[in-house]
C-alpha cells in the first residue's frame, strides 16, 4: 500500500500542475477531482506510516501546543468552509509520545466535523485535561450504533460527503500508538463529540 501510494503522488502532483494551465470550468472540476485523490494518497500513507511504527521514537511534548498548531494550520481552510473553530485550554498536560501523530489525529477529526456538518455549525477543540483532547460541533450528529463502524479504514459515517473514510482510521491508529482511547458520544454544541486520551 505505501508503495502503491508513492507511485501516485509524483503523477497526481504533474497533472495538477498540468491542470492549472488550462482554462475553462470543465478543467477546474477535473482538479478538484485531482486534488481529492492526491488527499487520499497522502491520507493512505499517513495510515500505513502509523500501521507500520513498532519501535516509536517518543519525545515530550504538551498537547495543548499540538492541538494549537493542528487548529492553526486549519482555521483559513474552515473559514473558507463558513466554519469557524474555537480552540480552549483546559490545563493540557505533556505526553512521551509522536507529535506528528497527535496532530494527524486532531487534524482528521476537526476536519471530518468541517466537511460533515452544515455551513456555520459551531466546531470546539478543548485541549486537555491532562494528555486529552476533544473535538466537538454542532452538527447532526450520528446515528445509534453506527460509530464503531466509523474507525474502519474505507468506511464512512455518512456517504453523501467526500472522502473515503480513511480520517477515523488514522484517529484510532494514533490513539493506539500512545495505548490511549477515543470516547464518541453527543456533543454540549448538539452534534458530534469525539474525545481522544493519549495514554
Amino acid at each position: 500500500m505505501a508503495s502503491a501510494a508513492h507511485q501516485l503522488r509524483t503523477p497526481l502532483a504533474a497533472i495538477l500542475i498540468e491542470l492549472d494551465k488550462i482554462e475553462g470550468e470543465r478543467a477546474r472540476d477535473i482538479e478538484k477531482d485531482v486534488a481529492n485523490l492526491s488527499e487520499t494518497v497522502d491520507r493512505l500513507l499517513t495510515l500505513v506510516r502509523l500501521q507500520a511504527i513498532e519501535s516509536p521514537d517518543f519525545v515530550d511534548f504538551n498537547i495543548g501546543a499540538v492541538a494549537e498548531d493542528a487548529v492553526r494550520g486549519l482555521r483559513t481552510w474552515a473559514e473558507t468552509q463558513q466554519h469557524s473553530i474555537q480552540m480552549l485550554a483546559r490545563e493540557p498536560g505533556n505526553l512521551h509520545g509522536d507529535p506528528v501523530a497527535v496532530r494527524e489525529a486532531l487534524v482528521n477529526l476537526v476536519e471530518n466535523a468541517v466537511k460533515h456538518t452544515p455551513a456555520g455549525t459551531a466546531i470546539r477543540v478543548i485541549a486537555g485535561p491532562g494528555r486529552r483532547a476533544t473535538v466537538e460541533d454542532g452538527g447532526p450528529g450520528f446515528s445509534p450504533g453506527r460509530t464503531e463502524d466509523l474507525f474502519r479504514p474505507f468506511r464512512k459515517g455518512n456517504g453523501t460527503t467526500g472522502g473515503v473514510g480513511l480520517g477515523l482510521a488514522i484517529v484510532r491508529q494514533a490513539v493506539e500508538l500512545h495505548g490511549g482511547s477515543i470516547k464518541v458520544g453527543e456533543s454540549s454544541l448538539g452534534g458530534a463529540m469525539f474525545c481522544v486520551q493519549f495514554g
